[in-house]
């Protein structure tokens, strides 16, 4: 290979281009090669036109994004990329690091600027890098925009946020690229476009980096901390010493490095020794919901959820029989077994109807007479009138299961489908209902209501507290974690999450409390 053709080839890729031409001072004040890290590589090779980025503190996320800005100013002509934060402080440490990596940007490569102030890098191809704070009217100054990363997101106002994001997707190029990055602070609109994102709901592809798969950022911290827990407990941490989460985390960590996994976990009891662990899972998260998660108004017990979601793999799905009705096989992919049915075991199914829009979802949720979560179904893609034959189908296939299916809404089609007099699903779960004679009658359905809606939940919620029902499926777990008591006192999921799951199990629990059975 010539030295023309490997030149070639690094320009071609942004990972060569940044590891042989640009620099940045790494975590010991030195001077180094931009070698990318793990996360970084990932985040540069999977790219789409719409990227989310999760992720734990002190990734190089930012880094990274200043020098692929680079990349592309210097390898594309009239090329405008935007690096925006949520404060003039912010962007003030942004654009410093960005003028430091393009001083020591190696000169083989290296473009004269024609501007290098106010925030905003001009260089004689006219191609440019703005930096900016959210809100800012003229951010882009009517630019067809290349690239674009906004950093820290969480911390942006929700209003100008949202408004920005209008803005900028109109101005980007067709091969444009676009990059939300953020260590998370609750639940604010940051949550609601991942949940997006992950619900595939939106055009934006998510990514998740977390502090369990980085052996490089913080090799020093991990040093260092390992000495701290020695010289506190006169010996380092061991594998017996780990309790249930450590050693799932250290299951996720290099199983060829066992030393290294223990130094990780070392500095991991280091830091919550300091900062206690709500704030560790916050700022240090080992998957992406528990950096959303904030305690406060949770219904449910977040340790106790975790403590199911750690040991949930435990707990083998069973694979799909070959004889089956027609529409369960058509919607498979969305339907979870644990258990098959068993003879001679009574079943209760919850079911949830969504209007089949990629809105909310339609669930079914099936646990048998001791409590056992054996099968769920989810879809926001599944029409009602669809939706209900799987229902029937799926409570027949469950020992003709009691159906306690909830009527707001489309489930009033689910209901009216089930109760049909020409084929009617006779174990219906009925509510009482006395008319104007004061003439008690019973309706098929579930009726939820001022009344009834808190006694279900907070049934669940203690049927779960104290081990009553054992859950399987990490979606409903997940679910459960942002049910909230909101501001008025409503019980919901919160904005940006769903709770059609919970609901379906609530509905579920009611079948099996109350003890009816219609078939005989």
């Amino acid at each position: 290979m010539t030295k023309e053709d490997k030149l070639r080839k690094i320009v071609a890729d942004p990972v060569l281009w940044i590891r042989y031409f640009v620099q940045i001072v790494n975590k010991e004040g030195r001077k180094v090669p931009f070698d990318l890290t793990y996360h970084q590589k990932v985040l540069l090779k999977n790219f789409s036109k719409f990227n989310l980025v999760a992720k734990s503190r002190q990734l190089g996320v930012t880094s990274l994004a200043l020098a692929y800005s680079l990349y592309l100013t210097h390898t594309e002509p009239d090329c405008v990329c935007m690096i925006m934060s949520y404060s003039l402080d912010t962007v003030d440490i942004v654009f410093k690091k960005l003028k430091a990596l393009y001083d020591d940007l190696s000169p083989s490569v290296k473009i004269k600027d024609v501007a290098n102030n106010r925030k905003e890098l001009i260089l004689e191809n006219r191609s440019r890098i703005i930096c900016c704070v959210c809100g800012s009217k003229d951010a882009a100054r009517g630019a067809t925009l290349r690239y674009v990363h906004l950093t820290e997101v969480s911390s942006m106002d929700d209003d100008k946020l949202k408004n920005q994001l209008v803005a900028i997707e109109a101005a980007l190029r067709p091969d444009g690229q676009m990059v939300l990055e953020s260590t998370s602070k609750g639940m604010n609109y940051w949550f609601e476009l991942w949940m997006k994102a992950v619900n595939g709901e939106s055009q934006y592809k998510p990514f998740f980096f977390s502090w369990v798969d980085d052996n490089r950022l913080f090799l020093v911290d991990y040093e260092e901390s390992t000495e701290i827990y020695k010289n506190r407990h006169g010996r380092y941490l061991t594998v017996d010493d780990l309790d249930d989460e450590e050693i799932t985390l250290y299951h996720k960590m290099d199983g060829e490095n066992n030393l290294l996994s223990l130094k990780k976990l070392m500095w991991r009891r280091m830091r919550i020794a300091n900062i206690g662990i709500e704030k560790f899972r916050q700022e240090f998260p080992s998957n992406a919901m528990e950096s959303f998660i904030v305690s406060g108004n949770n219904v449910f017990d977040l340790q106790k959820i975790q403590d199911r979601l750690l040991n949930v793999n435990d707990t083998p799905k069973v694979k799909m029989p070959v004889k089956i009705p027609a529409i369960m096989k058509k919607w498979k992919k969305d339907c979870t077994i644990w258990k098959l049915p068993q003879k001679g075991m009574k079943y209760y199914s919850g079911v949830d109807t969504g209007e089949g829009i990629s809105s909310d979802n339609s669930v079914i949720e099936i646990i048998d007479q001791d409590g056992y979560q054996v099968f769920e179904f989810a879809s926001n893609k599944i029409k009602p009138y669809e939706f209900s034959e799987l229902v029937r189908v799926v409570g027949i296939y469950y020992n003709k299961s009691l159906l306690v299916v909830e009527k707001m809404s489309a489930g009033h089609t689910v209901v009216d489908n089930l109760y049909d007099s020409n084929n009617r699903y006779l174990n219906l779960y009925k509510y009482k209902q006395y008319d104007a004679k004061g003439k008690m009658r019973k309706k098929p359905g579930f009726e939820t209501s001022g009344k009834s809606r808190p006694i279900i939940i907070n049934r669940f919620v203690e049927w779960f507290d104290k081990g009553q029902v054992c859950i399987n499926s990490k979606n409903l777990l997940n679910e459960m974690k942002t049910f909230q008591m909101d501001d008025k006192g409503k019980v919901q999921a919160t904005t940006g999450a769903k709770d059609d799951r919970v609901m379906a199990f609530c509905m579920a629990i009611e079948g099996l409390v109350n003890g009816v059975w219609y078939i005989w």
